[in-house]
Parts: structure tokens; C-alpha cells; sequence
């Protein structure tokens, strides 16, 4: 049986590996979403689990850098309301062709 401190350990080396970028890029259908939800969730998570607060605070400002970071890759406004809308540009064009 596990004693809380190792299941709140265990607890933040999971979410170590969901806020890592390349895991947010190649594992979620949209990036920003899952970014910005998981920040969320990372700071509540810190004021519950206090013993791992600044843990949970630096894997909130990375997934929050991380959504700032796939903006700034953007080259245009139209890139950017894609990401920020999701791939409306597609739907349209399938609704046009229909």
C-alpha cells in the first residue's frame, strides 16, 4: 500500500509527462485545448497537493509557454484564429464542395 506522499509523488512525474510539449503536440487532437485545460488543472492541483506547489505552478507556466509558444509560430492572422477556432478553413471547404 502506498503512503500518500509516494501516490502525490507518483501523481506529479504523471504530470511531468502530460505537460511535456512534445507529448501535448503529438498527443492531443487540439494542442491549445489541452494546454490551457491542463494549466488549469495544474494550478488547482497546487493549492490541494501543497507539498508539490511549485511543481505544479512550473508545469502550469509551461503549458501556458507552450500555447504562447504554437501562437508565435503562426505567420498570419488567418494561422492564428485556425489554431484559436480550430481548422475552420477545412470545414468550410468541405461545406462548399457539398
Amino acid at each position: 500500500m502506498q503512503d500518500s506522499f509516494s501516490y502525490s509523488l507518483s501523481r506529479v512525474n504523471a504530470f511531468k509527462g502530460l505537460a511535456s510539449p512534445a507529448y501535448i503536440a503529438l498527443a492531443s487532437n487540439d494542442p491549445m485545448v489541452f494546454s490551457l485545460a491542463l494549466s488549469k488543472e495544474l494550478m488547482d492541483l497546487a493549492f490541494v497537493e501543497k507539498e508539490f506547489k511549485n511543481e505544479y505552478f512550473r508545469l502550469a507556466e509551461q503549458c501556458r509557454s507552450f500555447s504562447v509558444s504554437l501562437l508565435g509560430l503562426c505567420w498570419s492572422d488567418a494561422e492564428v484564429r485556425v489554431i484559436l477556432n480550430g481548422n475552420t478553413v477545412d470545414n468550410n471547404k468541405r461545406n462548399s464542395i457539398q
